[in-house]
C-alpha cells in the first residue's frame, strides 16, 4: 500500500478439506478468539471460513481480516491486517483478494515454467554465454561459472559437462 500501512499474508496452514476446523486449530494456537464472526463462504467453488476481528497487538489495536480456505486437501489462510483505525478502509481490497483465489485453468497452469538443474554437454570451443543461449539456461554466465568452477570466458571442450538449469513445463507432485 502506499502509506506502507496494511498487510496481506497468503499462507499455507493445514490439511483436510474442512477450512472451520483449521481455523479452529489456528484460533486455539494463537489463544485469540478469531472466529466469533466467522461464516462459511464459497469462493470460486472452493469452501472457505471468512472472520473479521480487532486485537491488541504490540502496536496498538490491529484488524485482522481472515479467511481460510480449502483447496486440493490443503488450506490456505488470507489474512489483511491493518490498524484498527483505518481496517475498514481496506474491506473492500480484502474482500477483493481473498476472491481471487481459485482453482487455475489447464491454460494457466501450462504457462508455469521452472528451472530445474541438469547436466548439458559443450560443443567446441563454445563459451558459456553461447551455452547458455543453446540451452535457454536460466543463470548468467558467472552464475554458471561459479557453479562449475571455472571462468566465465573459458573456452569449453566438445563434450565438457557443465551444470545449467533449464526452463520446463512445471509438472505438480500430485
Amino acid at each position: 500500500a502506499p502509506d506502507e500501512d496494511v498487510l496481506v499474508l497468503v499462507q499455507l496452514v493445514g490439511q483436510g478439506d474442512d477450512p472451520f476446523q483449521v481455523a479452529r486449530a489456528v484460533e486455539e494456537k494463537a489463544k485469540v478468539r478469531l472466529l466469533e464472526n466467522a461464516q462459511l463462504i464459497q469462493i470460486n467453488g472452493l469452501r472457505a471460513v471468512r472472520s473479521a476481528t480487532i486485537v491488541r497487538g504490540s502496536k496498538g489495536k490491529m484488524g485482522l481480516d481472515l479467511t481460510w480456505i480449502a483447496h486440493r486437501s490443503l488450506v490456505y489462510q488470507i489474512t489483511g491486517v491493518s490498524a484498527s483505525k483505518k481496517f475498514n478502509n481496506y474491506s473492500k481490497a480484502f474482500f477483493d483478494v481473498t476472491g481471487s483465489f481459485r482453482p487455475l485453468s489447464e491454460a494457466e497452469r501450462s504457462e508455469i515454467k521452472e528451472a530445474r538443474l541438469r547436466i548439458v554437454r559443450a560443443q567446441d570451443g563454445e563459451v558459456l554465454e553461447k551455452l547458455i543461449g543453446r540451452t535457454n539456461g536460466v543463470w548468467t554466465p558467472a552464475e554458471t561459472a561459479v557453479a562449475n568452477a571455472i571462468e566465465a570466458n573459458t573456452r569449453l571442450d566438445e563434450g565438457q559437462l557443465i551444470k545449467l538449469p533449464v526452463p520446463q513445463a512445471y509438472v505438480p507432485s500430485r
